[in-house]
């Protein structure tokens, strides 16, 4: 099915809590998965959380998750939203990828990541 299709992609959006983790390794893990699976989005780790966008394929986006769940990093697992889509938010990005603290670079940078997103996915990345 084309990504232009209604339903034709799935975006889940969750925080989880950082129970020991090296961004550096997840993300080249995630990088090389998320290329073969299909999947973009963006990842936020600030203040011991993670606040995840995944959008591709239902079922890529759905075997990710699982495997998230099950990934010991994370704990307190919590959907915020998961949709069926028409197009991507964050295009052809494996997963871009934000860390630091509540500072303006960090806001500033964020406000990057997320220009030209709908605003629904703006505002949940700006209340984290």
């Amino acid at each position: 099915m084309a990504s232009n299709d209604i339903g034709a992609l799935r975006r889940l959006i969750y925080t989880s809590r950082a129970t020991d983790h090296d961004l550096v390794d997840i993300l080249r893990v995630s990088r090389a998965n998320n290329g073969i699976d299909g999947i973009s989005g963006l990842l936020l780790a600030k203040q011991g959380m993670f606040v995840q966008v995944l959008e591709g394929p239902p079922e890529s986006v759905a075997t990710t998750f699982e495997r998230i769940r099950r990934d010991d990093r994370h704990s307190h697992v919590e959907v915020l939203s998961d949709t069926a889509e028409k197009e991507r938010a964050f295009g052809d990005w494996t997963m871009a990828a934000l860390r630091g603290e509540d500072d303006a670079s960090v806001r500033e940078r964020l406000a990057v990541l997320t220009a030209g997103v709908p605003a629904p996915i703006r505002t949940i990345f700006k209340s984290s």
